[in-house]
C-alpha cells in the first residue's frame, strides 16, 4: 500500500466490509471479490497496476480477523470478538448497539477500540453472549509449527527434471533458463495458475497448495526458501523499543493476526508503510517464540 493512497483504501475496505456484513449468512468467492476490487481500483483513480487491488484492499481485511477463509477459494465476514488488554478493549466486526457510541473510542474499518471501556459495554457485550477475551500472546505462539515444520505437512512431490522450470531469485522475480539447484522455489511454466515447489537441501520436493486450497501456501513457502538459502527474511526486532518491523514481505496470516491482537490497543500501535509494516508492544517473551517460529532468522536492533 502506498502511503498516498491510504485514505482512499481505507474507504474502499469500508466498502468492501459492507457487502461482506451484506452476506453475514453465506460466502463470496475470490473471483468475484477480486473483480470488485479492480472495478472499485479503477473506479477511484488510484494508478498503478489494478491487478494489484484485490492484495491492497482485500488481503489486510483477512489478516487482521475480519474476513475469514472459509475453503475452496470462498471468504465470510469473521465473527464479533472482544479483547481486552492494557485496561482497553476492542471489538472486531461488532454488532449494531447503541453501547458502541458511548464512551471514548477510536473506530477504523470493522475495529472498535475503547480506551476506558464502561460497565455499561461490558455488561452489554456478555448480553449479547460476546466473551471478553484476554488471550495470552506468547502462550498462543508457543503451540505455533516453525516454518519448516509446516511446510513438510505438503505433498511430497517427485521431480525428476526441472527442464522449463522458473526459479524465484533473490530479487522475488521468476527467472526462466536457469540451472535449478535445491534448496529453491521454482514454478513449472509461466503460465499464472502454474505449479510451485519447494526444494529442500535434502533434494526433497513439495508441491505449495493452490491459493483456493491455502492463501498462505506460496507465503509460508517463500519464508522457508529463504531460512534454508540464508538470505534475509526482512523481519527485525528492536529490543529497546519492543517493535517488530516486517519489509517486503508477508508472515502466515495466523501469525499476523497474533500480532494484531498485541497491538491492536493502541491505536498507533500498528504503523503501515511504504513496504511494510511494523508493530508495537511486541515484549520479548512474543519475540522469542516468533523466533522460534522463524528458526533464529529474525534481525535483532539492541
Amino acid at each position: 500500500m502506498t502511503l498516498k493512497n491510504q485514505p482512499e483504501i481505507y474507504f474502499l475496505q469500508k466498502l468492501v466490509l459492507k457487502l461482506f456484513n451484506h452476506h453475514q449468512e453465506s460466502s463470496l468467492s475470490y473471483d468475484r471479490i477480486k473483480l470488485l476490487c479492480q472495478n472499485l481500483w479503477q473506479q477511484n483513480r488510484l494508478g498503478g497496476e489494478r491487478k494489484s487491488a484485490v492484495h491492497q484492499i482485500f488481503f489486510p481485511l483477512v489478516r487482521k480477523g475480519l474476513i475469514e477463509f472459509v475453503g475452496n477459494g470462498r471468504y465470510q465476514l469473521g465473527p464479533c470478538v472482544a479483547i481486552q488488554s492494557f485496561g482497553s478493549i476492542s471489538i472486531i466486526n461488532p454488532p449494531i448497539l447503541p453501547v458502541l457510541s458511548m464512551g471514548q473510542k477510536f473506530e477504523l474499518n470493522g475495529i472498535y477500540r475503547f480506551k476506558n471501556p464502561s460497565k455499561e459495554l461490558t455488561n452489554e457485550l456478555k448480553e449479547i453472549g460476546i466473551p471478553i477475551q484476554r488471550p495470552s500472546i506468547a502462550k498462543t505462539l508457543r503451540c505455533t509449527p516453525s516454518i519448516l515444520k509446516v511446510v513438510r505437512t505438503f505433498p511430497q512431490a517427485l521431480i525428476p527434471d526441472t527442464s522449463g522450470f522458473q526459479l524465484l531469485s533473490t530479487r522475488n522475480t521468476w527467472e526462466p533458463n536457469v540451472r535449478i539447484t535445491p534448496p529453491s522455489l521454482v514454478k513449472a511454466s509461466d503460465e499464472g495458475n502454474s505449479k510451485r515447489y519447494l526444494g529442500d537441501q535434502d533434494h526433497t520436493w513439495y508441491e505449495i497448495p493452490n491459493p483456493a486450497q491455502n492463501p498462505d501456501g506460496i507465503y509460508i513457502a517463500i519464508l522457508a526458501k529463504k531460512i534454508l538459502t540464508g538470505e534475509s527474511l526482512g523481519i527485525s526486532y528492536s529490543k529497546s523499543k519492543h517493535e517488530l518491523k516486517i519489509d517486503k514481505i508477508h508472515v502466515p496470516i495466523l501469525i499476523e493476526r497474533i500480532l494484531h491482537i498485541q497491538s491492536i490497543q493502541d491505536p498507533q500501535g500498528v504503523v503501515e508503510h511504504k513496504s511494510g509494516i511494523t508493530f508495537k508492544h511486541i515484549d520479548y517473551p512474543i519475540f522469542y517464540e516468533l523466533n522460534r517460529i522463524f528458526h533464529q532468522k529474525i534481525t535483532i536492533h539492541e
